[in-house]
């Protein structure tokens, strides 16, 4: 099991508010997403990334909601909403921890980058592995920029072994190949976190540009949502009539 890196509270409400808000918000999305599926109140196929609906029919929505769902109540649900809760709070609070927006720019980046290529797949300019739900490809993302913020922390997989949080992302690829599921999503998350994590912290520590730093329009907007912290010398406000 990963390490469970949230602080520890009185009961489910308590938790609950001691959640920070981004990780929260994602994790109310993905529940919220597949309690409505489970009382048929949402259509997975209306959710679904499916171009030729977003091209044609201006279906817009999809862009966003394909992110949102992980499939039914079960077992790998359950998994993947404890690992973005473990490592999506662990770097929330600790590396991101005022920071918000770059927080929040970790997830656009993702969405951005599977996106982009899921659109060329659709135009058959690159072989077409994005599937139509990509919630897990996010979390696997999450998971790699904590492991490489983390690399020398223990982690226990499933009880079953300890390693370096470094290794982590690679022995859940592992794992998914051994039990037989799809080794995209664990590998989508790989590639971008690592190139997140080569191009906004290791190119600049060489002396580089960070080529992909925090849009300004989206430190911003969460500065204007009143969610989490922005350093308010980074904010540029509108100024009035």
């Amino acid at each position: 099991m990963p390490p469970n890196v949230a602080t520890r509270t009185d009961g489910p409400s308590s938790w609950f508010e001691a959640l920070p808000p981004v990780t929260k918000l994602y994790m109310c999305l993905l529940v919220g997403a597949t309690l409505g599926y489970s009382l048929q109140l949402l259509s997975p196929a209306a959710m679904a990334l499916l171009w030729d609906r977003v091209v044609h029919k201006f279906e817009v929505w999809r862009l966003i909601t394909n992110f949102m769902f992980l499939g039914p109540f079960g077992l790998h649900f359950f998994f993947m909403l404890l690992f973005l809760h473990n490592y999506g709070v662990a770097l929330e609070v600790g590396t991101f921890t005022g920071r918000t927006a770059d927080y929040v720019w970790v997830y656009v980046f993702a969405m951005l980058i599977i996106l982009g290529y899921s659109f060329l797949g659709y135009m058959q300019w690159v072989p077409a592995l994005v599937g139509p739900f990509n919630a897990e490809p996010i979390i696997h993302t999450v998971l790699f920029v904590w492991s490489r913020n983390f690399a020398e922390q223990s982690v226990s997989i499933y009880g079953l072994f300890k390693l370096q949080a470094f290794y982590l992302p690679f022995a859940m690829l592992a794992l998914s190949m051994i039990m037989g599921a799809s080794p995209i999503p664990s590998l989508t998350g790989i590639v971008i976190g690592h190139l997140y994590h080569f191009m906004s912290s290791i190119i600049p520590r060489a002396g580089g540009h960070n080529y992909i730093g925090t849009p300004q329009w989206l430190k911003n907007a969460v500065a204007r949502s009143g969610i989490g912290t922005v350093n308010p010398a980074e904010v540029t406000w509108a100024s009035g009539p």
